[in-house]
């Protein structure tokens, strides 16, 4: 029987003792493919605003580390072209069991960062979760409510409208456009999970071609989506659908492929395993970029694990990363400017 999509990619690193994929109760998520932006880590407040440029013979970008003021942990999932970032913080690992969402505003002047932190949260809900966000500052994101019921929604200038899958047991709101076109996940009660767009208020139910599941994750202005998809063999496979045509996903050498952003030139960003063992605890898991037709891996220095979630128009990379063997699974949100 195929693995089941949890509607959480949860990093989840051995060394806390965490398993892949145990978002919420089995009764309500699939546990199986995960979604990149559910880092079960915990984070450093101590490392605002350090800057790390890469060893020789990687890309050229420069990082800037975030972490939500006085949170023990952090992670990102989304970037626009203002430089606004948005994911979760809280004091739990795993987030989605007691997290906050969150909106980042980042500046520079004169080559000093500054960080404008809001919390974004639905009333009575928990395990908060903001996912994409679109060059308006709209904001999809998900959460429980007090029902124990899993949600998801759109916020906009704090205004939160429910984004429900029709007849649906549990939805994933992911990314959304400046066209408000808004793509996810969403699944019946035998929770396995199909992709889905919400546009003008239509919704519209897609799936990979001969995939047992499948997961939309991002979409371009231009109207271009990405996502991942387990295959007849239960092995994960990123894709683009663009123009109603997919195409797979996988950098050299991966087992396992999670495409999750991608921009108005088609730039691609993601994470992928090499090892049987990435695929089971993610420890070494890598970021990348699929850009005119070449990937290139991208890891934050130091680290062990790197996930890339978000890519705006001017490059300008997103996401969250963490060094098991040396930071006792330690994990910060990220932004790297080419």
């Amino acid at each position: 029987m195929t693995r089941q999509i949890s509607k959480h990619f949860a990093l989840s690193l051995t060394c806390l003792g965490l398993a892949l994929g145990a978002s919420r109760s089995m009764a309500q998520s699939p546990a199986g493919l995960r979604h990149p932006h559910r880092w079960s880590l915990q984070a450093s407040a101590s490392a605002s605003h350090q800057v790390h440029t890469p060893p020789p013979n990687s890309p050229t970008y420069t990082f800037s580390l975030f972490d939500f003021p006085q949170s023990p942990n952090t992670a990102a999932s989304g970037i626009n072209n203002k430089l606004e970032m948005v994911g979760a913080y809280g004091p739990t690992v795993p987030l989605f069991e007691g997290g906050n969402g969150f909106l980042l505003q980042v500046g520079e002047k004169k080559g000093v960062i500054s960080e404008s932190y809001q919390t974004v949260n639905v009333p009575g809900g928990t395990g908060q979760f903001a996912n994409g966000i679109n060059d308006a500052g709209q904001i999809v994101g998900e959460y429980t409510d007090a029902s124990g019921v899993f949600r998801s929604y759109l916020w906009n200038k704090g205004t939160f409208t429910p984004v429900g899958y029709p007849g649906a047991f549990g939805t994933n709101a992911s990314g959304i456009n400046r066209s408000e076109v808004i793509v996810g996940g969403w699944w019946l009660s035998d929770l396995f999970t199909h992709g889905f767009e919400l546009s003008g208020g239509v919704y519209t139910s897609f799936d990979f071609p001969g995939a047992s599941q499948t997961f939309a994750y991002g979409i371009s202005n231009s109207g271009d989506i990405v996502g991942y998809y387990d295959d007849a063999e239960d092995v994960t496979h990123g894709f683009v659908l663009s123009g109603g045509t997919y195409t797979s996903i996988d950098p050299p050498g991966s087992v396992e492929t999670y495409a999750v952003g991608i921009n108005d030139a088609g730039d691609i960003v993601g994470a992928y395993c090499t090892t049987a063992q990435c695929t089971q605890d993610q420890n070494t898991i890598q970021g990348f970029l699929l850009s005119k037709g070449i990937y290139t891996t991208i890891s934050v220095p130091g680290s062990t694990s790197t996930i890339i979630e978000g890519i705006n128009d001017s490059g300008v990379i997103a996401g969250s990363y963490g060094n098991c063997d040396t930071g006792a699974g330690l994990a910060h949100a990220f932004i790297a400017n080419p």
